[in-house]
């Protein structure tokens, strides 16, 4: 159990230091950030930058709040009834403050990933599943530059409790269904614990997990 403890331990400090690599300060590369919420540039083409926890999280193993595609806050239980983006005819809404949770929680700097910028993270990135401890799993995410971030598992939430919490971590995205257009439906982004990664179409009900990026 002390050697359990004592690796949990170093591979959490080791995911609060990823926050090093991204900023621009001096000889040892760390400048203390001026928000809580910091940014990590993965090195990605598109220069996008990827934020190190989730929304509602206050560490990056910290799972967060989970949230209904398109709404502002969490609820206990989740189903097609309560969602109010369901069925609803929707453009993509990164950046819209009244959509995006990203965004309206965070600021204007911040707001939740395209599709296309999952697919970009996808094609660019290599992935790792690690187990924290017995009850924390998810994915280090490297950059072509070799910078981290570390996305928890937390799964889903369909009803009351989240399904597959061990063996996928799952994030909105603020792209509808691109695949047949289906009004209930929006695209996520995935990681399983075999390290396969992509992105897919769930009901907009769903209580999913959020990434904010950050240009």
């Amino acid at each position: 159990m002390k050697k359990l403890f004592l690796f949990s331990f170093g591979l959490i400090m080791t995911l609060s230091l990823f926050i090093v690599s991204c900023n621009n300060g001096d000889e040892d590369g760390y400048t203390p950030p001026a928000s809580p919420y910091v940014a990590v540039d993965l090195g990605l083409p598109s220069g996008l930058k990827w934020a190190t926890r989730n929304v509602g999280a206050f560490e990056p193993q910290e799972i967060g709040t989970y949230f209904a595609w398109g709404e502002l806050k969490s609820k206990e239980t989740f189903s097609a009834a309560a969602c109010t983006t369901y069925g609803k005819d929707m453009p993509d809404f990164s950046g819209d403050v009244n959509y995006d949770i990203a965004a309206y929680s965070w600021g204007s700097t911040w707001r939740m990933p395209t599709e296309a910028e999952v697919m970009e993270l996808k094609e660019n990135c290599t992935f790792e599943w690690v187990m924290l401890n017995v009850y924390l799993y998810g994915c280090i995410v490297t950059g072509p530059n070799g910078n981290k971030i570390y996305l928890p598992s937390g799964g889903f939430k369909a009803s009351e409790t989240a399904d597959f919490v061990d063996s996928e971590a799952a994030y909105w995205t603020s792209t509808p269904d691109t695949f047949n257009g289906d009004l209930g439906y929006a695209t996520f982004f995935y990681v399983y614990v075999n390290n396969f990664c992509n992105r897919g179409w769930m009901s907009r009900y769903v209580g999913m997990l959020v990434r904010p990026v950050s240009e």
